[in-house]
């Protein structure tokens, strides 16, 4: 006989909150079961990695209205298993954002240094566009919201 998983019967590792107005969010045959722990499901980060099933639409967009993964009591460890890939996600990801951040920053920094010449308006208006667009990635990139055009 193999011993139980250490979350096992844990109040912890399971909750039903069938008071939630999107309860069920998903369709099923067993609500008793049916575990609102990871109402956001932290796989959804690993992309087709996550193990759930999902599809992609047409536009990329990753839909799992027909994933019942991380809301089976059982599969608690299952989802936190998963823990050490999803950080390596979000730390490749801060990396890649940094990288970005400092490409555009010195895009900005060489096209604000050139200073408004005696330039086109037309061109005056391109550069001041690209300062736009290269601000709203700034942004982006660092979390914030996206400025207003």
């Amino acid at each position: 006989m193999s011993e139980k998983p250490y979350w096992e019967g844990k109040e912890y590792s399971f909750v039903c909150h069938k008071e939630c107005e999107y309860f069920p969010c998903h369709k099923t045959n067993d609500p008793d079961n049916f575990n609102c722990l990871f109402c956001y499901c932290p796989l959804y980060a690993l992309g087709d990695a996550c193990g759930g099933n999902f599809r992609f639409t047409e536009k990329g967009i990753k839909d799992c209205t027909n994933c019942l993964l991380p809301h089976v009591r059982k599969n608690y460890g299952y989802v936190t298993g998963k823990y050490s890939e999803i950080m390596e996600v979000a730390g490749k990801n801060r990396k890649e954002n940094r990288e970005l951040i400092r490409k555009t920053a010195e895009e900005l920094k060489a096209l604000t240094e050139e200073g408004l010449t005696e330039e086109s308006a037309e061109s005056r208006k391109d550069r001041l566009e690209k300062i736009r667009e290269l601000t709203e990635r700034l942004v982006a990139a660092s979390g914030a919201d996206a400025c207003e055009k």
